[in-house]
């Protein structure tokens, strides 16, 4: 029987001229290169040393090696032909869910799953490379998928099995790295089946969204060593996106830059095109700008531009409806929403958006269903505050201040200087009548947007919302202490 998993033990032998040659055109002696090796396995002096003389070593540490020297790995190899073969951006492959039950008693829902996961994740960020999807309770089918997976040069597998007693459903999701097989990240998920459709769609939806959080990060915190002259249009999409995740103002420029930089060498990158129009959209909403204008401007056009390079991606449905939503077109806004929803039916983000729209029309229950649907299908992430912050506004429309403080305090829990939010949590103080917690929550708005006034608030939200529901959060910010104008 097989184990399922390839051997870690696969090695290789590199070049000792290669290896010298790239260390010194780095500057770096084998201690300073030990010492920009990060991670849970870093490379020590003596591991180098053996790599450098010659001997064998693991492939996995002849890759971290190369990756630290900033060579391609084929560089260092005595033999060339060894290199794998590895994408630009690495691959993924989905090896079939076990099953541990009695094969006729519900192994369907193991092969639904496999298949509704293979689907979702095709549609992600990261390249899908398929494993035939293999039949039997044998467990060497299972161990040939990860051989394969192996051999297409993929750097993650994801694998997992699914267990039925009664109606509850236990799935375990793991993602696996090819070239040790380490298991970088699992999680379990139990549910009770009712329906099975709703089941694969809700339990695949979020191994997704979890799984691709953390092979973001993963990938990120292996780029961050190294210079940005030699990462990939690809790869500096992927340290964007991390920056963009770190929710400040000095990461969302860095982040901007990077994206620019990546969409200038290869206008191919779904991932970048959506990130940079998201830079604009936070900068809006946190008035982390003193040019209103240019970021409204910057927002459209990346919009427009994102459209054309990928008009079937439903992210551009997405940053189109936050541009109508900026210019008071809702109808429109919520037009493009459901064409996003048509291409990517679990797309959290367009049911948040959608909510907002439904919120802005004076809907606000209608509008909390939607971003409940959102939390189920993305219930951890760091841009959740937005829709704290989301939920907070609709139960303000709805004028139930306590619901809207609670909320807001949610969105601050997790990013504490935002000031749409320190704005929400000055406005429910005060029409529940804690007038010095109202003024505290402005204290710390003009602390963190000094160029924030109410004046300026009118004029990035007027178009966005009812004049009724505007107008009452403007008189309760003045109420709270903010200017009304700039000093």
């Amino acid at each position: 029987m097989g184990t399922g998993k390839p051997s870690p033990n696969r090695t290789v032998v590199l070049s000792t001229d290669a290896c010298a040659r790239a260390r010194q055109d780095r500057g770096l002696s084998r201690e300073g290169l030990a010492g920009l090796s990060r991670g849970p396995h870093p490379l020590s002096v003596a591991t180098i040393k053996r790599a450098e003389a010659a001997q064998p070593v693991y492939l996995e540490t002849a890759r971290r090696l190369a990756e630290l020297l900033e060579v391609p790995l084929a560089r260092l190899l005595v033999h060339a032909s060894e290199a794998p073969v590895v994408a630009e951006a690495p691959g993924i492959s989905v090896l079939p869910f076990s099953w541990l039950g009695p094969a006729a008693r519900g192994s369907y829902l193991a092969a639904g799953l496999t298949e509704d996961l293979l689907s979702r994740l095709a549609r992600g960020v990261f390249p899908v490379v398929a494993t035939p999807v293999l039949s039997g309770a044998d467990e060497e089918p299972q161990a040939e998928g990860a051989q394969r997976a192996q051999r297409l040069g993929v750097r993650y597998w994801v694998e997992g099995s699914v267990r039925r007693e009664g109606s509850a459903v236990r799935v375990i999701a793991r993602l696996v790295e090819a070239a040790s097989a380490r298991i970088l990240w699992t999680q379990t998920y139990d549910r009770t089946v009712n329906d099975v459709l709703a089941f694969q769609h809700e339990v695949a939806s979020r191994i997704v969204q979890e799984l691709g959080h953390f092979v973001l990060e993963h990938e990120a915190s292996r780029l961050s060593s190294r210079s940005g002259k030699l990462l990939t249009a690809w790869e500096l999409s992927i340290k964007g996106a991390w920056h963009f995740r770190k929710q400040t103002r000095a990461d969302n420029q860095r982040a901007r830059a990077l994206l620019q930089e990546a969409l200038r060498r290869d206008r191919g990158l779904p991932l970048a095109w959506y990130t940079l129009a998201m830079t604009y959209r936070i900068e809006i909403l946190n008035r982390w700008s003193d040019d209103f204008l240019t970021s409204i401007r910057g927002f459209q056009d990346t919009s427009r531009d994102y459209a054309e390079a990928h008009p079937e991606d439903a992210g551009h449905h997405v940053v189109g409806a936050y541009v109508q939503m900026l210019t008071g077109d809702r109808d429109g806004a919520a037009e493009l929403l459901q064409n996003a929803l048509s291409v990517e039916p679990s797309n959290s983000t367009a049911y948040s958006v959608l909510a907002q729209t439904m919120a802005f029309r004076g809907k606000g229950d209608e509008a909390i269903e939607r971003f409940e649907m959102a939390l189920r299908l993305r219930p951890v992430s760091p841009e959740n505050w937005t829709w704290f912050i989301g939920m907070a506004l609709c139960h303000f429309v709805q004028e139930r201040y306590e619901d809207s403080l609670l909320w807001a305090d949610k969105a601050l829990a997790m990013q504490p200087n935002m000031p749409v939010s320190l704005a929400t949590r000055a406005v429910a103080c005060v029409y529940l009548g804690d007038e010095p917690a109202a003024q505290r929550a402005v204290k710390d708005l003009v602390r963190v947007a000094p160029q924030v006034n109410i004046d300026t608030w009118r004029a990035m939200s007027s178009a966005a919302q009812p004049p009724e529901n505007a107008e009452r959060f403007f008189a309760g910010l003045e109420r709270a202490g903010l200017s009304d104008r700039a000093k």
